[in-house]
């Protein structure tokens, strides 16, 4: 009993703040629901799916294509996974219109025009989408956000079995071409 308790404590102290750490730094295993990344994750169509994804922490390049988890700048608290569709120095066209306030006669105020204007990234930050871009609610609705929300890059997804693989770094074509890329060195 005694030597249990020891046992315990020892390894209680040990094992929680290595955990800790890892999943801080290292790795973490995240579920996600929805559909704004269908067919890339939760493939089946159903908005009550759920896979399990490994996201690797232990890096802070990210490229365009990848899949990454951040926090959300609706909800801080809240983490959300999209792909990276640009980066600082490239320029975005939203698929969402901005609007512009019109009258009649020409002065401001009086009716809504659309507009999609090319939005410009500044450096460090990138442009974030959902793959299925009828759900999905991302920088199109909240624009740019700073690569130092990214809190990792999703890599495979692990469960459920039937679903294991390795998650493409492929932007959908509709994505990739509202988007003027910045020549970088290689």
């Amino acid at each position: 009993s005694l030597l249990f308790a020891r046992n315990f404590l020892t390894t209680f102290c040990i094992v929680w703040p290595t955990a800790a750490v890892v999943r801080d730094h290292v790795f973490e295993i995240c579920p996600v629901s929805g559909l704004s990344m269908y067919p890339s994750l939760n493939n089946r169509a159903d908005p009550k799916s759920r896979e399990i994804v490994l996201v690797w922490k232990f890096s802070n390049k990210y490229e365009v294509g990848d899949v990454v988890t951040y926090r959300s700048p609706d909800d801080p608290n809240r983490q959300v996974i999209k792909r990276i569709i640009a980066k600082g120095g490239d320029a975005v066209t939203p698929r969402t219109p901005s609007h512009d306030f019109f009258s009649a006669g020409g002065t401001p105020g009086g009716g809504r025009r659309l507009r999609f204007e090319e939005r410009h990234l500044p450096e460090g930050y990138v442009w974030l989408e959902g793959d299925n871009s009828e759900v999905s609610i991302d920088s199109n609705a909240y624009g740019a956000v700073p690569e130092s929300m990214i809190m990792g890059k999703a890599l495979f997804i692990v469960w459920p079995l039937t679903n294991m693989r390795r998650i493409a770094d492929t932007i959908p074509a509709p994505a990739e071409m509202r988007v003027s890329r910045q020549l970088r060195e290689i």
